[in-house]
């Protein structure tokens, strides 16, 4: 598949990606195809992007030569096996392995070839099952997990834990976003979302005004949500 080409951004250069080339993991689901749109209508950069038969994201060699020859600059990892309560229950083992092949294979490749910056995006369901309302960060891993989809909740949990390590032993920018959804309506869940790698990848200090980013009453509410977050992960946090 041939990288998504960039629309003409709406956006001030200034608040365009400080990167020239970023691949999407993940283009064609729900969360990941809304990323690219928006990327490539405002962020100004290349967006690389690849099909599941063009790229098995569980194939670490694979990966690591993709990463060789595109050298993208930033990466936003919306890809992942998922699947409802049946399919968890069923497959427990497809979807803690699949998912933690590809997320490993993703994040070595990327710190090997000099990514500067990776997003990876989680889920809610890593908090526990009965964690306390509304959902604070410093509830992870501090009782068990909702057993229908534990398998799930484990990879991901390895794959926003990777992230940090590698922050904190290595330096780099790598995070992940993994409680954006929490405390608002259904409908603004992938809005906010894509809100969110938009910022990350635009912003090196500061998070645009509300007038850059609210719309309407939902987007003002959504502007309050993302830049709590957006601060957070630039900080490095």
């Amino acid at each position: 598949m041939r990288p998504i080409n960039s629309g003409r951004s709406r956006l001030s250069r200034a608040n365009r990606a400080v990167f020239s080339s970023i691949f999407v993991a993940g283009h064609k689901g729900m969360v990941g195809s809304a990323i690219c749109r928006r990327l490539a209508r405002e962020a100004g950069a290349r967006v690389i992007a690849r099909t599941r038969q063009e790229l098995d994201l569980e194939n670490a060699a694979a990966v690591l030569e993709f990463f060789e020859s595109e050298r993208p600059e930033a990466v936003v990892f919306a890809a992942a096996r998922v699947g409802g309560i049946h399919a968890n229950r069923t497959f427990p083992v497809e979807f803690l392995t699949e998912n933690l092949q590809a997320q490993l294979a993703t994040i070595n490749a990327a710190y090997r070839t000099g990514v500067k910056r990776f997003l990876f995006l989680g889920s809610t369901c890593i908090y526990p099952r009965l964690a306390q309302q509304p959902i604070g960060e410093d509830q992870l891993l501090t009782s068990p997990l909702e057993p229908t989809n534990e398998a799930y909740a484990l990879a991901k949990i390895c794959g926003l834990k990777l992230c940090s390590y590698y922050r904190q032993e290595y330096g780099v920018v790598y995070h992940s976003a993994h409680q954006l959804c929490t405390s608002c309506h259904f409908v603004n869940r992938h809005r906010i979302s894509q809100r969110v790698v938009y910022l990350f990848l635009t912003s090196l200090s500061s998070v645009p005004s509300n007038q850059d980013i609210a719309r309407n009453r939902h987007n003002r509410i959504e502007s309050l949500l993302v830049s709590r977050h957006i601060v957070r992960l630039i900080n490095g946090h």
